[in-house]
């Protein structure tokens, strides 16, 4: 078994945009760009908490592959 001593890192970068009133039949709301740095990755989210909600996904699921190893 080999022991792990350094912490693995993520970075995630959010963008968050409000969409301006216009012909769209949905209302007026905030939208996120998700970007995993690591790995590239991009998601989007429609929605503040959604959008945190996905980090909070990824961030469990990178943990329990982690814990895997």
């Amino acid at each position: 078994m080999i022991a792990r001593t350094a912490t693995e890192s993520r970075t995630y970068v959010l963008r968050f945009s409000r969409e301006l009133p216009g012909d769209r039949a949905d209302p007026i709301g905030w939208r996120a760009r998700i970007s995993e740095v690591n790995t590239g990755r991009k998601f989007h989210a429609v929605g503040i908490d959604a959008a945190f909600h996905v980090v909070r996904s990824l961030l469990s699921a990178a943990s329990e592959k982690g814990a895997e190893d």
